[in-house]
C-alpha cells in the first residue's frame, strides 16, 4: 500500500516537472502558458525558434536557460556538443516510451496491451479514454502515441 502510494507520487512529481518545464520553455516572453492550446512539452520547432540565438538549427548549452540547459544537453546523442531538433525528437520519443512502458507495467492488470476504465484510476480513466481511436473500450500504447503527437500539433 505505502509502495504504492509512494509509485504514484513519483509519477504526478515527475509529470508536474515536464509540465513546468514545457511551460517555461513555450513562454515567449510573456505569461505563463501564453501561444499554448496544451499542457505539455511545447513543439520543437517552438524551441528552437525561441532558442536558437545564431539560427544554425543546434542548441548549444550558451544558448539556452541555465533551468532547462542541463535537460536538453541530455538530448545530444553524438556528443559534439549541440543538439538538433532529431536528437531532441528521438530523446523525447524515448522518454515518452519509458513513461508507456511503466503506465503500462502498472495498470494493465491483465497484460492484454489494453487499459481499459476499470484498470486505471478514475481521474487517469476519462482522460485515457479519449485516445481509444478504434472505439473498442480500451487504449493502446499506439492509440496512446497517436494521440499524444496530435496534441503537440
Amino acid at each position: 500500500m505505502k509502495r504504492n502510494r509512494i509509485w504514484k507520487a513519483t509519477v504526478l512529481t515527475t509529470l508536474g516537472l515536464l509540465l513546468i518545464a514545457g511551460a517555461t520553455l513555450a513562454q515567449p516572453g510573456g505569461g505563463p502558458g501564453r501561444g499554448r492550446r496544451h499542457g505539455g512539452p511545447p513543439p520543437i520547432d517552438r524551441i528552437f525558434e525561441r532558442f536558437d540565438a545564431n539560427k544554425d538549427g543546434r542548441l548549444t548549452q550558451d544558448e539556452l536557460p541555465a533551468q532547462v540547459a542541463e535537460r536538453i544537453m541530455e538530448a545530444d546523442a553524438d556528443g559534439d556538443g549541440a543538439v538538433t531538433k532529431e536528437e531532441l525528437e528521438q530523446a523525447r520519443q524515448k522518454l515518452g516510451d519509458r513513461f508507456l512502458d511503466r503506465l503500462f507495467e502498472r495498470f494493465d492488470a491483465n497484460a492484454d496491451g489494453k487499459l481499459t476504465p476499470d484498470e486505471v484510476p478514475p481521474r487517469l480513466a476519462d482522460r485515457l479514454m479519449k485516445a481509444d481511436a478504434d472505439g473498442d473500450g480500451g487504449v493502446t500504447k499506439d492509440e496512446l502515441r497517436a494521440a499524444l503527437r496530435e496534441r503537440r500539433t
